[in-house]
Parts: structure tokens; sequence; C-alpha cells
């Protein structure tokens, strides 16, 4: 089990020593960007980061309450396109007690959020922890792509 390490390696990206303790039941998504998009992966990534056997505890010092999100153009309709912009930035530093996500659209946000599910760990049955980190990521190339295996699976 990794200790909040991040899969596929963004483009930049700078791990602090620290890690945050994260209580399910206070923390928060803050995002004041009405999109459906956004909703839902929100409803999504809090089921991902706190699974139902982690629950927290009343008692302890929890230094990381809420994930602000900023972005900075209008909800798309419909599916994604080929000229979409994926780019964002996230901050989760020590001694604050709100990581930041900003992204230009919404799907840098999806991007963002998928990479701050991964920094979280759970050291034990009612901990989440969080680790430090700055990232700062891009697509490498303007599309994505699939690979077929043929070789070991028969595709007619």
């Amino acid at each position: 089990m990794t200790q909040g390490g991040v899969w596929p390696l963004p483009w930049n990206i700078t791990y602090l020593n620290f890690n945050h303790t994260v209580n399910p039941s206070v923390f928060q998504f803050i995002s004041f960007y009405d999109c459906d998009i956004i909703n839902k992966a929100l409803s999504r990534y809090r089921n991902l980061l706190f699974p139902g056997n982690v629950t927290g505890t009343s008692s302890g010092q929890y230094t990381l309450v809420g994930l602000v999100i900023t972005i900075y153009s209008p909800c798309p309709t419909g599916v994604p396109q080929f000229d979409m912009d994926e780019s964002y930035t996230l901050s989760v530093l020590p001694n604050t007690p709100h990581a930041s996500l900003n992204a230009n659209q919404v799907w840098g946000v999806l991007r963002g959020l998928e990479t701050f599910s991964q920094l979280a760990f759970y050291p034990n049955d009612t901990t989440t922890e969080l680790r430090a980190a700055i990232v700062d990521d891009h697509p490498r190339f303007p599309h994505r792509g699939i690979l077929y295996d043929t070789s070991r699976h028969f595709i007619p």
C-alpha cells in the first residue's frame, strides 16, 4: 500500500514532509461553481476518499478540513472535446486547513480530484491521512488513445 503516491506521475510534483489528518465527517469540498459534472464528481470522490470503514473519530487533531475548488471557465455542455484543457494546480500545504485545486475547465478539476484522492492513505481503520504536496499537471499529448493487446486476447 502506498503512502499517498500519485500515478501516473504528473508533470511537476513536490512532496512535502507532512501528512494531514482528515476527519470525514468534517471535511468539505468547497466549490462556488454550479456544474452537474463537478457535483457528480464530488459525490464520487467523497465515497472514494472516505470508504465506509474509515469513519474518523470525534477526538484528535484534524489538520485538513476542506478542498477549495476554483474553475475559470463556464460549465461545458456535452462530452469532452479534442481541444479541452485538462491542466490543473493542486496545493496541499502544511499549516493550512484548506487545500486548493485550480483549473481552467472542469476537465482539469476531474484530473485534479483523482490526484487529490491518490494523496490519501489509511494507516489504520479509523484514520485518513493526506500527504502534503504541490502538483502542477497537464496532459503530455493532445489526445488519448486505446491500446488493444491482440497477442494475448483474440479479437476477431
